[in-house]
């Protein structure tokens, strides 16, 4: 699957737009597993195009990239159905 990563940019000056992407990630990350911790790679990972990232070394590491490969799509697929008409 390929995602228009221009999507995903987060404009600072719509703070409703702000609030949905931060529930949005909120959500993916109880829904998955990933710890408050790692917030901010969750938030890049969103916007980096995931060919260059999902990648599992198969090491056993915690968190797992199929864990944000799995809430990176959630992010997504729940912005995308906010802006669906």
């Amino acid at each position: 699957m390929t995602w228009n990563l221009r999507f995903w940019r987060r404009r600072d000056d719509d703070p409703e737009e702000a609030a949905r992407f931060e529930a949005a990630l909120s959500a993916a990350m109880i829904a998955h597993g990933i710890h408050e911790a790692f917030r901010e790679t969750l938030r890049r990972l969103v916007h980096e195009d995931s060919s260059s990232w999902r990648r599992c070394c198969g090491s056993g590491c915690e968190p797992c990239v199929l864990q944000f490969e799995r809430a990176v799509d959630a992010v997504r697929a729940a912005l995308e159905s906010d802006r669906a008409p």
